[in-house]
């Protein structure tokens, strides 16, 4: 058995350990298994308001916030499975936290069309919901969910976009199932994440990477395992990070527009800042968002789909092209339907951007 493996086995053991035995012993009390806490001091947006769970009823509750991109891109599939789940008694409520109460009449008008359940926002004077709820289950991250069954405990904790399980949860919740060990199996992801993160500390990418493949392995369907490897190759092997990102846009994340944009472009962007990266990265910078912009449902993020591309143009010394996308983005930008205040914000940045690209 070589050094670097029996390295790779120890980080894991110890990880493991570490977050499964020690943890127990962190902030978090609120676990699945336990009673929920009640929706208290919010003010109700959209539908009636829930004042106790019922006993004939399973609630699914979302927490996010308008600037989360993934909270956004959530919303659709919240709204399908309000409407797949309703006449099982599935009820779906989404709390706003950490936001304004003045930002959310603009932001609800323009996804009227979008949002199909209820909708409340977590008083900011108090912050009840995000105490009681989220720091209590230790969770630090949106968009996170929990499924509350009918005897008003807490079923599963998880991720309420597509693909990470929240319909499978649901269906087991109905059935008398419970999957209780999903703070376990969130624990090990972690474990998995923290051992990898070790390895790239100690300067051991290779150890790393290795650590990542045999969490992609176990865990197929958790996203986050990809994205940083994809982190962590463009740290020290360009080329093999080059064909793993074409990789997750062919293979993985052709139609999640959030992981194209805001984690695989954006991690070629910052590390381009730094460093001189080869045109064949910008050329992916270019195809990520591209893509990302056929399957975005939201105009204003596609603002800075757009904006990837034109830094992406500039890279490659393609000044003119750069200029025209920027001009289309400042005119799409006039043309939209938000807040004032934001708006006035982005169109000065780009202003101020195309000057520079101008040499003005």
């Amino acid at each position: 058995m070589g050094k670097s493996y029996k390295q790779i086995v120890f980080a894991i053991f110890m990880l493991l350990c570490l977050n499964i035995g020690l943890n127990a012993q962190e902030e978090q009390k609120l676990r699945v298994g336990d009673q929920a806490p009640q929706i208290t001091n919010v003010k109700w947006l959209i539908g009636e308001p829930v004042t106790s769970f019922a006993q004939d009823k399973t609630y699914v509750i979302e927490f996010g916030y308008i600037g989360c991109p993934a909270c956004n891109i959530a919303i659709p599939h919240l709204s399908k499975v309000a409407k797949d789940y309703a006449e099982k008694g599935v009820e779906v409520i989404s709390i706003f936290y950490r936001e304004k109460l003045a930002n959310m009449p603009a932001f609800l008008k323009s996804k009227s069309k979008d949002i199909a359940y209820k909708v409340a926002i977590d008083l900011e004077s108090k912050k009840s919901m995000e105490s009681l709820w989220l720091k209590a289950a230790g969770i630090n991250y949106a968009p996170s969910s929990f499924i509350v069954d009918k005897s008003g405990k807490i079923a599963w904790v998880g991720s309420p976009r597509k693909g990470y399980g929240l319909e499978e949860a649901l269906d087991e919740v109905l059935e008398g199932k419970y999957p209780y060990n999903s703070v376990i199996n969130r624990k090990l992801r972690s474990a998995y994440n923290n051992a990898a993160g070790r390895m790239k500390k100690s300067g051991d990418y290779v150890s790393a990477i290795a650590i990542l493949d045999s969490a992609i392995a176990k865990y197929p369907d958790y996203d986050p395992y990809r994205t940083i490897k994809f982190n962590y190759l463009l740290d020290f092997d360009e080329e093999r990070a080059y064909v793993y990102g074409k990789e997750l846009l062919s293979n993985h994340f052709y139609d999640d527009p959030t992981v194209l944009h805001n984690f695989l472009s954006n991690s070629i962007i910052s590390k381009g800042e730094s460093q001189k990266l080869s045109t064949a990265y910008w050329d992916l910078v270019i195809d990520l968002n591209e893509r990302a912009m056929e399957v975005n449902e939201y105009d204003f993020y596609e603002i800075s789909m757009k904006f990837h591309i034109v830094k992406a143009n500039k890279e490659m010394g393609k000044l003119k092209k750069a200029i025209q996308g920027l001009e289309n983005i400042i005119t799409d930008l006039g043309d939209m339907e938000i807040d004032v205040t934001q708006k006035s914000k982005s169109l000065s940045y780009f202003s101020r951007y195309l000057n520079k690209l101008k040499g003005i």
